[in-house]
């Protein structure tokens, strides 16, 4: 059984309502308890004044049982519930005052271990309490008895327990909030700081993490989080100019040596020998140019300011240069473009962002389904949509195993099953994920009908 992971402001609030929950039922029930005592010892007081008010009336005014009796059950004389009166001969072992004879038994069970040194006797069976006091009489020993319900006590007590149940109910549901208040209050200055890390990086590292209270343990952690960011900003810097150095020192002989192969093949085109080592250093060539402008690229992407330049973009367009420049390089393929639903309103072809960004992006995606197609065909299809415009790059070849869908977007993460035997660098889908980050926008990676679909979804700027 896997258990829900708590954040902080739960486990504070769980603590805090834990802490103060378990204090206020100790207090509660010390509440209880100790109005338990206080009734229960206030009746066997009442039930005390009526034995005495019993052995008055029978052993100082010598009253026959029928004038204790009747005096005892007088109007201006409180009647208990279930009040039962009885005088016990403790010499002579019986009851020679009973309220009533049917119940003696109730009184015998009471005094079952009554011991005579005993003065006063206190004792609870359910619901009835029992008092016994004993008397010395010239004629013997006695022990007045009086039993009763107290019924007063006991609807007080479920009235407690009641209102006690129900303010601890209520307590624990203001103190839940509460806590719950403090926590988050407690906490948001750290939910401010990961909202402005959020902002900062990758995107902006000339930015700074503010705190109001540069004093407490939370401006301390933002100092040290602000000399990080310095270190990693200055260490980012260093690595773009060193890529754009080498990539620009790079680019230009690269591109001499390429045409300069160009011209050897054109001069050596009749002598196959040559030729075949011409063709092969040209590709050679090509995969180095290639490899230098996917790390030029994959760099800017994981750098990319957040104010980079956007515009609006005919998709439509866009598109059609990537299938163009993609006849550029690779003679042998084909694409098949289509484009549905096209509207009659212009701006649900356009779509928010960078167009050469976007066009990095799709070259990208073309290119890496020509690489892995088994017939060297893409099909590039378009819908355009009331929100978003969707762009779908499919190719027929070997799918991309399940539990390896998301490592594919990770830079230089070749999946062995289909990248085998491939030229590339695994560099190509991280910059596109990079950059649909940077747009917003969202790709997913489907295999249907034996065919490896890259899904782009872009917003249009009806939105």
């Amino acid at each position: 059984m896997k258990f829900p992971v708590f954040n902080i402001r739960n486990k504070l609030t769980t603590q805090f309502v834990a802490l103060v929950g378990i204090l206020f039922l100790c207090f509660s029930i010390g509440i209880y308890y100790f109005g338990k005592l206080y009734i229960e010892n206030r009746f066997y007081k009442r039930l005390q004044d009526r034995a005495v008010l019993a052995s008055t009336i029978y052993f100082d005014f010598n009253a026959g049982q029928n004038t204790v009796l009747s005096m005892l059950g007088r109007k201006d004389t409180e009647i208990l519930l279930d009040e039962m009166i009885s005088i016990y001969d403790i010499q002579r072992k019986l009851f020679v005052i009973s309220t009533d004879l049917k119940k003696e038994t109730l009184h015998k069970y009471f005094l079952s271990d009554y011991e005579q040194e005993q003065f006063l006797v206190e004792k609870k069976r359910n619901n009835i309490q029992f008092v016994g006091i004993t008397i010395k009489d010239k004629s013997g020993k006695y022990l007045v008895c009086v039993s009763a319900t107290d019924q007063t006590g006991t609807d007080g007590l479920a009235d407690i327990r009641n209102i006690l149940s129900i303010l601890s109910l209520v307590a624990l549901i203001l103190i839940g909030f509460q806590g719950w208040y403090f926590a988050s209050k407690a906490l948001e200055p750290i939910s401010e700081v990961r909202s402005q890390l959020q902002e900062i990086f990758p995107k902006n590292l000339s930015k700074r993490v503010s705190h109001p209270f540069p004093g407490d343990e939370i401006g301390q952690m933002v100092q040290t989080i602000n000399e990080m960011l310095t270190r990693a900003e200055n260490a980012t810097n260093a690595q773009k100019l060193f890529v754009a150095n080498v990539s620009h020192e790079l680019k230009n002989p690269l591109t001499k040596i390429f045409t300069q192969i160009e011209i050897l093949e054109l001069k050596y085109k009749a002598q196959p020998a040559i030729l075949d080592s011409i063709i092969s250093l040209k590709e050679d060539v090509k995969s180095i140019i290639n490899l230098n402008e996917v790390i030029l690229g994959l760099t800017n992407a994981y750098t990319q300011d957040a104010r980079i330049n956007m515009s609006d973009i005919r998709l439509d367009e866009l598109l059609i240069s990537v299938v163009t420049d993609f006849y550029k390089w690779h003679e042998d393929g084909k694409i098949v473009f289509e484009m549905g639903n096209i509207p009659d309103n212009e701006n649900l072809l356009k779509t928010i962002g960078n167009a050469d960004a976007l066009q990095v992006v799709f070259k990208n995606l073309v290119d890496n389904a020509y690489k892995f197609s088994d017939n060297k065909t893409v099909n590039l299809k378009v819908n355009f949509g009331a929100m978003y415009i969707e762009v779908k790059v499919e190719n027929t070849g070997t799918g991309i195993p399940e539990e390896l869908k998301q490592k594919i977007f990770l830079p230089f993460f070749r999946a062995d099953a289909t990248a085998k035997g491939k030229k590339g660098h695994g560099v190509g889908l991280a910059i596109v994920k990079q950059i649909l980050d940077i747009h917003k926008a969202k790709v997913n990676l489907l295999y249907e009908d034996n065919k490896t679909i890259f899904e782009v979804k872009l917003e249009n700027t009806q939105v």
